[in-house]
């Protein structure tokens, strides 16, 4: 059963679940070689707007850039906001997926625990303080 505030919410929730699968599937597709350029695309643009972008910030301070000093300064820019923008949702995606993954561990090991296996419990019983720690629920204590 679905709840959700409003069509829109609906669709936006659909939306943003269908986005992290889409970079997900892409990021699993992806081989060490293109992985790998990928990061040095990043860091290239990253070290570029390290060299780039400070002396022409003085130099905007002062109204003394040139359109092509301005050209430059916005393309830069602008790339370094797509960057960044990537790397949001990667670390997003990962957020998700990590928490997505721990809380099969953690469900897995309870369930176990619940089962009678003794090992479980007691790494079920080592989980749980730290589980709820992580938790921003306002009903911890239906893990019990």
């Amino acid at each position: 059963m679905e709840f959700y505030d409003s069509d829109e919410t609906k669709h936006e929730s659909k939306e943003f679940a269908k986005k992290i699968n889409d970079h997900l599937t892409k990021f699993r597709n992806m081989s060490e070689e293109d992985l790998s350029n990928l990061q040095t695309q990043y860091l290239d643009a990253i070290n570029n707007f390290k060299t780039v972008i400070p002396p022409l910030l003085e130099r905007a301070k002062k109204d003394e850039l040139t359109e092509e000093e301005k050209e430059l300064f916005m393309e830069t820019f602008e790339r370094f906001q797509t960057i960044k923008q990537g790397l949001e949702d990667t670390i997003l995606l990962l957020g998700h997926s990590l928490k997505v993954q721990a809380d099969g561990i953690f469900f897995n090991i309870k369930r176990q625990a619940a089962n009678g296996d003794p090992k479980a419990k007691e790494i079920y019983d080592e989980l749980l303080p730290k589980y709820k720690e992580t938790l921003l629920s306002d009903n911890i204590e239906d893990l019990n």
